[in-house]
């Protein structure tokens, strides 16, 4: 290529997308650094002002969740509230998986045109885009997982799925029965909020909103829980 056609393929009319979204993530980058430099990650304010360790909490009209509503997994919630765990949504802040994304999009694309370029020549951007920006999601929830492994957002994600086993918490989302699924706060040894999901050990206990549970076991992505004092949760605060 010359200098003509490697600014073509850069920023040309093809790969014009790519090249904002290539921007954007270096421009996100930079600020990320400079505010850490500062003291004040922007990433982390971006969290706090949209409370995105909370659960996504969906207005229950009739008491509960119907355990027909469960995914595959026993995850429920809505399909916005399952797509969020998905994608390892709280894993890793979300100013990080945005420029996550960004960059996957753009490496598609890119990759994308230059194949597209050696047997037919550019793509219309749009042909390209979409298939990019579909393709990029699930790569970029393996990406976070990896992030979130390696450099964990705060101490809660130091401790393992097993390690919230014996802990207390109190009921956020529910009632929970062994049919319904709800959800719980549980705080671990650092002090750090978790939101589990959660079913009754007994199948005629009902354990309402605001109840304090002890989690006994994990089940998958779920856990069993019996209803416990709340003086157990108090001292733990």
């Amino acid at each position: 290529m010359n200098d003509g056609s490697v600014l073509e393929f850069i920023s040309g009319a093809g790969t014009r997308p790519f090249a904002i979204a290539g921007m954007i993530l270096l421009g996100l980058l930079a600020i990320e650094v400079i505010s850490m430099f500062m003291g004040v990650s922007l990433s982390a304010k971006i969290d706090a002002m949209f409370d995105f360790d909370a659960p996504d909490v969906p207005d229950l009209d009739h008491g509960g969740i119907a355990a027909g509503g469960l995914d595959a997994h026993g995850i429920e919630g809505g399909m916005f509230g399952t797509a969020w765990d998905w994608l390892n949504a709280g894993r890793v802040p979300l100013l990080v998986w945005i420029m996550g994304w960004l960059g996957t999009f753009a490496a598609f694309g890119y990759l994308a045109q230059a194949l597209a370029h050696l047997v037919i020549g550019f793509l219309p951007a749009w042909i390209v885009a979409f298939p990019a920006a579909v393709a990029a999601v699930p790569v970029t929830r393996n990406v976070s997982r990896f992030i979130g492994y390696v450099v964990p957002r705060d101490e809660s994600y130091a401790v393992t799925a097993d390690d919230l086993v014996g802990l207390t918490g109190v009921v956020a989302l529910g009632p929970v029965t062994a049919e319904n699924i709800g959800r719980v706060t549980v705080r671990d040894a650092h002090g750090n909020k978790h939101f589990p999901w959660v079913r009754s050990a007994a199948s005629d206990v009902e354990i309402a909103i605001g109840a304090t549970v002890l989690l006994t076991e994990r089940r998958g992505t779920e856990y069993i829980a019996i209803p416990a004092d709340p003086k157990l949760v108090a001292g733990k605060r």
